[in-house]
């Protein structure tokens, strides 16, 4: 075991070392490269200062625990913070794996079943790698130092019991998160069934924010008071007749019974139970948290085996799919130009990512407008105005970040069709322009539909407004497009737009720089037209300067992808190598 574990530690760490080893690289393709390599080192550097934090809280308090031969301090109000700190953090790592999209597919596992080694040596290397995980290992110093700030408070019996249980605690996690895992990279083995499950998965997250804020609206803040005061009241009544107990006891009494075999729970009543002495109820929480452990190990290998012999199937959207525009050429363009202009659209809207870029941003911008209405009586709009234009404008914001994947790797998302273009008599500004269309397609479909969205729920205000706020939001392309071509020529990266995570993201570095450009180029025409707006007091020449920084943007996004032909000439081989998969 020993030396498998030395065999895959090696393994990694060879990998890691030829990333910055690459010879068939040019200088920006291997600083890109180093760049994602040590993308997740920066995060954990960021991540120091927390563990260090929450260490010397934990060594704190189990040494004034032990000092004291009790866990129920200060009214027992540390103990409770634990259980909710452990309850919160057991959540959001368990949450990690389907935000993630899993740790792949499993394709790569599955072809370590050529090397000799047992399933169940490859099962638990899987497992150990989830400590991986940044959110798991938040929790695992914490939880190794408390059991030694008991022994040196004195507990010296109940910190090695609270070892123990830190022990079981921390592999009940690891199993979980690789549970989730294989369970989500399972589901993924069909590329219909993830498709649906991305999609599903990200329309709950998008919505779930405004969910709980229209949900805390219907409340109101009266109601929310009034159950303040009489749940206030109980705590007070229940302190009264039994003075003798300390809140974590009132807290035990309000939450649900089914939430005392949460291993957290149990974990935290194993270090009660073993510095109180408690001889069965220690046996009772070992037996629980056994339990635990037994029970997901067996259902992490059950789903790791399937994993490893269910194979990778297709059965994405076909040709005549979902979502597709049916266009054959582009009017007032080439048949060349308006060839790779549609063969761009159509590739992402076959795709999970193209699909949600396109299609959610006017069901979000939706869901804004109710939460804006609902305080509409707070604040008064200029003359003309209307919240519908401005969900227009907030649509079209929102669909150049959800384009990201798309408009700032557009050259390597095409995979091998990339070579086929690159084998093609096509001519570079062509390819480059078709490029910008074909992305601009995009961006018009879900812009559009945002300001749909914004006329059908507010179509107030002045007709000549509304056309200057689409002039206002178009003007926001022709500027991002050769940006994003600038990003996808200096960091392109293999993506696979059918999947979330990593698999279908941009490179770390062309998303952050990406990220802060697209507000920074509505800040020109923002100011311009509300200047004119609130100065001149002219919906005319409003319109006018909307149309004026419209055409100024078209301009000099023509000059810039002008300027980039050569430039995609000369990272044309680079281009080709990263689309292959080299």
């Amino acid at each position: 075991m020993l030396r498998t574990v030395r065999a895959f530690t090696w393994m990694r760490w060879r990998v890691a070392r030829n990333t910055f080893r690459s010879q068939k690289r040019d200088t920006l393709e291997q600083l890109s490269r180093v760049l994602a390599t040590l993308a997740p080192f920066f995060l954990v550097l960021m991540l120091v200062p927390t563990v260090l934090v929450l260490s010397v809280g934990a060594w704190i308090l189990g040494s004034q625990m032990g000092k004291a031969g009790s866990v129920l301090i200060h009214s027992s109000w540390p103990y409770l913070m634990i259980r909710a700190g452990l309850a919160i953090g057991t959540i959001v790592v368990l949450i990690a794996p389907m935000v993630r999209s899993s740790r792949g597919t499993g394709s790569e596992t599955t072809r370590l079943l050529l090397l000799p080694i047992r399933r169940p040596l490859l099962h638990l290397s899987e497992v150990i790698g989830a400590l991986s995980d940044p959110w798991l290992g938040v929790l695992v110093p914490p939880l190794l130092v408390f059991p030694i700030g008991l022994a040196m408070g004195g507990e010296l019996f109940g910190g090695a019991l609270a070892l123990l249980g830190s022990v079981l605690f921390v592999s009940i996690v690891m199993l979980a998160v690789s549970l989730a895992s294989f369970a989500i990279a399972l589901v993924f083995r069909k590329r219909r069934r993830a498709e649906w499950f991305t999609i599903v998965l990200i329309t709950g997250l998008s919505m779930s924010g405004f969910a709980f804020g229209l949900w805390g609206n219907h409340w109101g803040d009266d109601l929310v008071e009034r159950k303040r005061e009489a749940r206030r009241a109980e705590i007070e009544r229940a302190a009264e007749k039994e003075p003798g107990r300390v809140p974590s006891e009132h807290f035990d009494s309000a939450i649900p019974a089914a939430t005392r075999v949460m291993p957290s729970e149990s974990y935290m009543r194993l270090v009660k139970a073993g510095v109180d002495g408690e001889g069965a109820q220690i046996a009772l929480e070992l037996l629980l948290l056994g339990s635990w452990t037994a029970v997901l190990y067996a259902g992490s290998r059950w789903s790791y085996s399937r994993l490893l012999e269910t194979p990778e199937t297709g059965g994405g959207s076909s040709g005549k799919g979902a979502g597709e525009i049916k266009l054959r050429r582009v009017p007032g363009t080439n048949p060349v130009v308006s060839s790779v202009a549609m063969a761009t659209m159509r590739l992402a809207l076959r795709t999970v990512r193209g699909k949600t870029g396109v299609y959610l941003n006017c069901v979000v911008v939706g869901f804004m407008y109710f939460l804006l209405a609902r305080g509409k009586t707070t604040f008064d709009l200029p003359d003309g105005l209307s919240l519908g234009m401005g969900i227009g404008i907030l649509g079209g914001f929102f669909t150049l970040l959800s384009l990201q994947p798309i408009l700032i790797n557009i050259f390597a998302i095409d995979g091998s069709g990339l070579t086929l273009q690159a084998l093609s008599p096509v001519p570079t500004r062509d390819l480059l322009l078709g490029k910008f269309i074909g992305g601009g397609l995009l961006a018009l479909i879900s812009t559009v539909l945002c300001f749909a969205a914004g006329i059908a729920l507010d179509p107030s205000g002045s007709p000549l407004l509304w056309l200057a706020a689409a002039f206002l939001t178009a003007s926001l392309f022709p500027v991002f497009a050769p940006i994003g071509m600038l990003l996808s020529l200096i960091f392109p990266k293999v993506a696979d737009l059918s999947r979330m995570g990593k698999d279908g993201n941009p490179q770390p570095i062309a998303a952050f720089i990406s990220t802060f450009t697209v507000p920074l180029l509505m800040v020109p025409p923002g100011l311009l037209t509300a200047g004119t707006l609130l100065v001149a007091r002219s919906i005319p020449l409003t319109l006018a300067a909307a149309v004026l920084w419209f055409c100024i943007s078209a301009g000099l996004g023509a000059l810039t992808l002008r300027s980039l032909v050569g430039f995609y000439d000369r990272r044309r081989e680079n281009l080709l190598l990263v689309a292959a998969g080299r």
